[in-house]
């Protein structure tokens, strides 16, 4: 319904605890349809805004929208969540250490 400085999507890209035990996450919820949503978000952003993603199944930086962002560091922002982390391939990441959760959109 508009234009925002700063979007939150606080845990709304998960399936939390569904996700927990899964090796693949595609029939459950796709990388597909989270690009899909957060390119919804992406439309009512203003450039130099801020989006932030927190407890997603998916790391942002994967993404291709993430190209017209920049992350920005938050001190003491150990990690983005506690939520299951999956490739865009839909595959369980081995690797569950990922720290960023707030993008600045470029102008």
């Amino acid at each position: 319904h508009g234009s925002f400085d700063a979007i939150f999507a606080m845990s709304v890209f998960c399936r939390w605890p569904d996700a927990f035990h899964c090796e693949d996450c595609e029939s459950l919820y796709s990388f597909l349809e989270f690009e899909t949503d957060i390119k919804l978000l992406d439309c009512h952003l203003k450039p130099g805004g801020l989006l932030a993603i927190y407890n997603s199944m998916f790391r942002f930086t994967d993404s291709k929208l993430s190209e017209n962002y920049t992350p920005i560091m938050v001190d003491d922002q150990a990690e983005s969540g506690f939520v299951t982390k999956f490739s865009s391939q839909n595959r369980r990441l081995r690797n569950q250490e990922y720290s960023f959760t707030v993008f600045l959109k470029d102008e």
